[in-house]
């Protein structure tokens, strides 16, 4: 009730954000009138946000690029990774899309699908083509695609034709239907599919490991799985080389107070065959991504692109959602592991009070 002698004053209202997110790196938060209540109510919880709205980084700074143009970058990335989808091989050192890339993004437009399905359908029919003027004659050795292939006509109208098909066929265009039409491996080779495979093989794991083992997974893990990761996820992830190139050196003090590198010794494990093949395949990886660094991005966002997914696919085992948890800036930019390590220990304490509540849990059959 207002009474007649007093006048309405008005008040900014909080924002809908307001004690649930903050984050002083944008411009949004650093210019809110309401940020000074908003730290104090966030409390510990300022630098930490839903899991599910995690914007993760894991490309290295020796491997990251100017961030001009992205959808020129993005080209240039998954570009090499198709190819060898498509042709078994990596694509010849020193071609760009640069000069190209105003014409394939027209086209692309006119046929109406992504950058990606656009670019594999293009190298599927001139694999497809070059292949039937060799069996009829008219060449002696198939011709090489190149990246003016994407800007072809020609490509375009086999594309919209190729779209045309899939759509009547199996009702979408997409790269399982681009498979089945032109009786190829594509989805199996699609680089997406493999990190994410091997990004939810390698968080189960971990997550059912912590919940009734100490100390860190990682030897477990390898020694359980790896055969069954893919090469290119092996190879960017830092744990793994780690593992595999343990430290021959350490750093001590001596008695005048330098710091030297004594050597340590390492015993070599004992290898199956099978390991010996993923560990020279992992290290010739390597050396080709330190040549090819726009293969070695390409590996890189691909598992930061499906890092949620794959974390929404691992946590629905556990009947919970990436609402149910926070995460910090700092472990978003962290080793890709130790983002489901943290997870599994938070898993970990929600059945540990859930069984204290009398709840169902993991722990409900647990007595001291």
């Amino acid at each position: 009730m207002i009474l007649a002698d007093q006048k309405p004053v008005s008040k900014k209202t909080p924002l809908p954000c307001f004690g649930s997110e903050m984050d002083m790196t944008t411009v949004t938060c650093r210019g809110c009138p309401h940020k000074g209540g908003c730290f104090e109510t966030m409390g510990r919880r300022t630098r930490q946000r839903i899991i599910g709205e995690a914007e993760f980084r894991f490309v290295p700074e020796a491997y990251d690029t100017p961030k001009d143009k992205p959808t020129l970058r993005y080209a240039e990335h998954i570009y090499g990774h198709i190819y060898e989808t498509v042709f078994g091989r990596t694509p010849p050192s020193g071609q760009s899309l640069s000069s190209y890339f105003p014409t394939i993004e027209k086209q692309r437009a006119e046929v109406g699908c992504s950058l990606k399905i656009y670019m594999m359908a293009c190298m599927l029919s001139h694999a497809d083509n070059q292949a039937r003027q060799v069996d009829f004659g008219h060449k002696d050795v198939e011709r090489p695609f190149t990246p003016s292939g994407l800007a072809n006509p020609a490509n375009r109208n086999d594309v919209l034709l190729l779209k045309k098909i899939c759509i009547r066929q199996f009702g979408t265009f997409n790269v399982e239907s681009l498979e089945r039409l032109t009786d190829s491996d594509c989805a199996e080779n699609d680089l997406t599919r493999r990190i994410l495979n091997s990004e939810i093989l390698a968080g189960s794991f971990i997550i059912g490991w912590k919940q009734n083992n100490q100390g860190w997974p990682w030897k477990a893990l390898f020694a359980e799985h790896e055969l069954d990761l893919d090469v290119d996820w092996l190879t960017i992830d830092p744990t793994y080389t780690d593992f595999i190139r343990p430290k021959k050196t350490k750093k001590v003090m001596r008695d005048d107070g330098e710091i030297v590198e004594v050597p340590i010794e390492v015993k070599e494990p004992k290898l199956t065959v099978a390991q010996r093949r993923v560990r020279y395949a992992v290290n010739h990886r390597t050396g080709l991504f330190k040549r090819r660094k726009l293969l070695a991005l390409g590996v890189f966002k691909a598992r930061e692109h499906i890092m949620p997914l794959a974390i929404r696919r691992v946590l629905s085992k556990w009947h919970m959602d990436p609402a149910d948890f926070e995460i910090s800036y700092e472990v978003e930019n962290s080793r890709p592991l130790m983002v489901w390590y943290w997870l599994a220990l938070a898993i970990q304490h929600v059945h540990m009070i859930w069984a204290l509540e009398g709840k169902p849990s993991q722990f409900s059959d647990f007595t001291i």
